[in-house]
């Protein structure tokens, strides 16, 4: 029941993040130019719109292959335990 639950909110983050990552880097980014004054360029945020999307499945895609070893490492640990007693 646990192992379901922890699986479904991370298949909700990761849902969350591939649909926004892009857009909230950018306008984080665009926040922080704005409040120093600096001027937008154009050519820096597409070369960065290009890389940002390229790597945002990979980073998704890591962060669920992550959350999975991790749940299974745990199931492990509980019967490796219990086989040791």
């Amino acid at each position: 029941m646990m192992k379901t639950m922890l699986f479904m909110l991370c298949s909700c983050v990761e849902v969350v993040l591939s649909h926004s990552y892009v857009s909230v880097t950018f306008v984080m980014m665009y926040g922080t130019m704005w409040s120093l004054d600096m001027r937008f360029d154009t050519r820096l945020f597409t070369i960065m719109y290009i890389l940002f999307t390229y790597t945002r499945q990979s980073s998704v895609n890591n962060f669920n292959f992550a959350i999975r070893d991790l749940l299974n490492y745990m199931a492990a640990q509980k019967r490796i335990r219990v086989s040791l007693k």
